[in-house]
């Protein structure tokens, strides 16, 4: 690979992906609330997407050995590690929902929350989404240009929901970075704005 093409692919149309340019939206159903609950642009640390692959299964035609897909296999384990600011507004809404998913009784209702009518667990979490989005604030001359929500492109997990939240550690020893705490999602599936054109131009 020679300088010139190293240079077009941080320069040009179709540029190399920085690591630190991204946020996460999330969108859940609150069964509690009968809502939804967002968060829109939040900068997090870090998203730790995970790999996507398929098992196969041996198989011969014509004595020839194949390897023939069955399904994928079940990784779906999404880790975000958030900044934790005073209010604890993150924290505390996704600890809520982990609370509420998990069918602990509300304070109004003492029915089960996850097996109230209308709120069954499979059937809340059907509409949560996260998208993780790829932003760009370049808009030089071949560069690419935002899309309308503010995205160069992004990786949507459907049917997420927070799954465990790891203890946050405070400590009056520590230096004064900032906080932050780990959520560990499931999702069933994820995609991308531009998945059909495998190989395609993102713009």
């Amino acid at each position: 690979m020679n300088l010139s093409i190293l240079k077009n692919k941080f320069f040009n149309t179709d540029r190399i992906l920085r690591q630190n340019r991204f946020s996460v939206d999330m969108s859940f159903v609150s069964p509690v609330q009968g809502g939804d609950v967002f968060a829109s642009g939040e900068p997090a640390v870090l998203v730790s997407s995970p790999s996507l692959n398929l098992m196969t299964a041996g198989f011969e035609f014509q004595n020839i050995p194949l390897n023939i897909p069955v399904k994928r296999e079940p990784q779906q384990d999404l880790l975000i590690r958030f900044y934790a600011v005073e209010s604890l507004n993150i924290y505390t809404q996704l600890l809520t929902l982990i609370k509420q998913y998990g069918g602990e009784p509300s304070v109004a209702n003492a029915r089960p929350t996850a097996f109230a009518p209308g709120t069954m667990y499979n059937e809340t979490i059907r509409n949560n989404r996260i998208l993780v989005r790829m932003i760009s604030n370049d808009f030089r001359d071949g560069g690419i240009g935002r899309e309308p929500d503010g995205a160069v492109n992004f990786i949507e997990y459907a049917d997420a929901y927070p799954h465990f939240i790891q203890p946050i550690n405070f400590n009056s020893e520590a230096s004064s970075e900032p906080l932050t705490f780990d959520v560990l999602f499931k999702y069933a599936s994820n995609r991308t704005r531009f998945e059909p054109a495998l190989g395609g131009t993102n713009f």
